[in-house]
């Protein structure tokens, strides 16, 4: 992989955060704290959010889907995605959880997709009963209605 990719990943978080990040000489042994917040880095939006950003995704979902948009021609979203990973380990930011973040959010927006299916489902069932309730309305509307024009015929 391009060791100057990584380098533009990294400098692409400092601009987007105004934080000054060190590379570190060697990779670190110690373990990684725990999920570190990452929220200096997410970029601010340019244009209004899109009908797929309606729901907020975590602050580190968003940047790395940020990242991975904002890729340079040329490198694949697979390379990228494995130059980001690196650079934020380098970083001290495990990437694991993240993607802990990223899978959790993707089942809350299926269960909010399913319960949302299922209110359409409620409320087709409530408009069949309210249609079958205006068809017979109507029937007894035609009954009363002929009752009352043998009545005003008559008079």
């Amino acid at each position: 992989m391009n060791d100057s990719v990584g380098k533009k990943i990294v400098d692409a978080l400092k601009q987007q955060s105004g934080v000054e990040i060190e590379q570190p000489a060697a990779v670190q042994t110690a373990p990684a704290p725990a999920v570190p917040p990452i929220q200096n880095f997410i970029p601010q939006p340019a244009v209004e959010p899109s009908v797929e950003e309606e729901f907020d995704a975590p602050a580190n979902v968003t940047v790395l889907k940020n990242l991975i948009s904002q890729l340079p021609p040329g490198i694949t979203k697979q390379t990228g995605a494995q130059l980001i990973s690196q650079t934020m380990s380098a970083l001290g930011i495990p990437i694991k959880g993240v993607l802990q973040e990223a899978q959790q959010f993707q089942e809350n927006l299926v269960s909010l997709s399913d319960e949302c299916k299922a209110n359409i489902a409620e409320c087709k069932s409530q408009i069949s009963a309210a249609e079958a309730q205006i068809k017979k309305i109507q029937k007894q509307c035609s009954a009363l209605n002929d009752i009352i024009s043998l009545f005003v015929q008559t008079t």
